[in-house]
């Protein structure tokens, strides 16, 4: 059986869904070439923005020899659609997107805040990526609006992060973190408070509303070999 495709990062989706020759007699509307996302964003990091593959292949979080691939296809498909007069058309894949575009479609406003919490047991817990649970807390107007505690998804590398972007969350208080989730966090423009200490929710709710909250200034640790920042 083969090994499932793995998720690709992708800052922000493509304004157009495509395109097709013009001022050409030749065009053959029926015949299109399908560009997937990955493959345009990896045109857009290294042709584009002139990154190295390697530097490419950090973004997108997917192995050099992966992001190969993508970029060689990705160039394929477009050398295709140039010669032979056929539409591109932009489909989709299995990517994420992070940046501002996230962050745009988020909830975060002044008046309105979404704060994910790692917590087991009522208390917050100190390693993020391996909480039994999240605990979404909506602030507006500097009162709390709802509270819902939610199961975490098994623990696997890159899941919390993108569970609590899922759940539209615009910010982050935790004791340790490890520097990928952290950094996919802040890339998507979610705000991230760590060095939280393990105490009960209410009280970190209380200390934060009222601004007493303190965070601790060493926040490492080390979770499955992934140093912690």
């Amino acid at each position: 059986m083969p090994r499932p495709k793995q998720c690709r990062r992708v800052k922000c989706p493509p304004e157009a869904k495509g395109f097709r020759p013009i001022a050409c007699g030749c065009v053959r509307k029926k015949e299109i070439v399908k560009l997937q996302i990955d493959e345009y964003e990896a045109i857009r990091l290294i042709d584009y923005e002139g990154l190295s593959q390697e530097d490419a292949a950090r973004k997108m979080q997917v192995s050099r020899p992966t992001l190969t691939r993508v970029y060689d296809s990705a160039r394929k498909t477009i050398a295709q659609a140039l010669v032979d007069n056929k539409q591109l058309i932009i489909d989709e894949g299995n990517v994420e997107f992070y940046g501002e575009w996230h962050s745009n479609n988020n909830i975060n406003t002044e008046s309105m805040k979404k704060i994910a919490i790692p917590t087991t047991d009522g208390k917050l817990f100190p390693h993020f990526g391996k909480a039994s649970q999240f605990t979404f807390v909506t602030i507006e107007d500097g009162k709390v609006t709802n509270k819902e505690s939610v199961n975490a998804p098994e623990h696997a590398h890159g899941v919390a992060p993108r569970f609590v972007m899922s759940h539209n969350a615009t910010e982050v208080i935790a004791g340790g973190m490890g520097s990928m989730p952290l950094n996919m966090m802040t890339e998507a423009g979610l705000i991230v408070h760590l060095g939280a200490p393990a105490i009960a929710l209410d009280d970190i709710i209380a200390k934060y509303l009222d601004g007493t909250l303190t965070y601790e200034a060493a926040t490492a640790c080390n979770c499955n070999g992934h140093h912690e920042h």
